[in-house]
C-alpha cells in the first residue's frame, strides 16, 4: 500500500515495515520504521530501486529498525554496491540492530 503524504514524500506499508519516502530533484531519503526481514525486502527492494534514477545521494534512516535478518542485511549490501556502481552517494543512519548486524558479519555500513 502506497500513499502520498505530502508533495515529495509517500508512505509504503508493509505488515511490519514502513517505509516514507522524501524525493527532491537531486537526493531521496528512505526513512524504515519496523523490521527489515524476509516479509519486507522485496517490497523494499522495489521500492528502492524506482526511486534512486538520476539522483545523486540516497539517504536511509535506519534508526527506528527494530530487527534485521539475513535477508535484510543481504538487501543492505546490495543497495550499498548498486549505488557504488552507479556513483551515487550513500549516507545511513542506522539503529543498534543494524550496528549489530553487521558488526556480526565484520561489514561496514
Amino acid at each position: 500500500m502506497s500513499k502520498k503524504n505530502a508533495e515529495n514524500q509517500e508512505v509504503v506499508k508493509t505488515p511490519k515495515l514502513t517505509i516514507t519516502i522524501e524525493k527532491t530533484s537531486e537526493r531521496v531519503n528512505f526513512n524504515l520504521d519496523g523490521d527489515v526481514s524476509i516479509y519486507s525486502v522485496k517490497k523494499l527492494k522495489d521500492v528502492f530501486f524506482q526511486n534512486i534514477e538520476g539522483l545523486q545521494n540516497v539517504e536511509c534512516t535506519l534508526s527506528n529498525v527494530n530487527k534485521m535478518d539475513t535477508a535484510g542485511f543481504q538487501l543492505l549490501l546490495l543497495i550499498k554496491r548498486e549505488l557504488k556502481e552507479k556513483n551515487i552517494a550513500f549516507q545511513c543512519e542506522p539503529s543498534e540492530s543494524i550496528i549489530e548486524t553487521f558488526t556480526f558479519y565484520n561489514e561496514e555500513l
